[in-house]
Parts: structure tokens; sequence; C-alpha cells
């Protein structure tokens, strides 16, 4: 966020119904920039603890991933 390149962030979960009960958010100026940032950050999560990492790729092991343009005035 301090260089600009992610506008907000958020990571949300729930307790019941449906197969995807976590959800990471990002927003900023376009989804390439922002792709390329979730790589970066993974990148350097795993280098630093990749014992998280490796759980959180347990947790998360599938998943379906949706980009949208914030249509919004």
């Amino acid at each position: 966020m301090d260089q600009g390149h992610i506008a907000t962030w958020g990571f949300f979960a729930h307790r019941s119904g449906g197969i995807f009960r976590r959800l990471e958010a990002f927003s900023g100026a376009d989804h390439k920039t922002l792709l390329n940032l979730q790589d970066t950050i993974y990148a350097e999560a795993s280098e630093t603890n990749p014992l998280v990492m490796n759980e959180f790729r347990q947790i998360c092991n599938w998943h379906a991933d949706y980009m949208w343009n914030n249509a919004t005035q």
C-alpha cells in the first residue's frame, strides 16, 4: 500500500455454508498490477516464513478467482 499499488485489501471468512469460506480481496489501479503484486507478496511470504505459507496452501489448496471492474461513480 505504501508504494501505491494496492488501494485496499482484506481477508474475510465465514463459518457456515458453501465450500468457499475465505476471501482475499485487493483493489488497485488495474488487474495486471494486482496479479503481479499478489505473486510478489506470496513469494516474499514463502521466503520469510515457509511453514506458514505451506499451511496456507494446504488450507487453500484450490480456489476460484474473480476479477471485477468497479463501475460505480
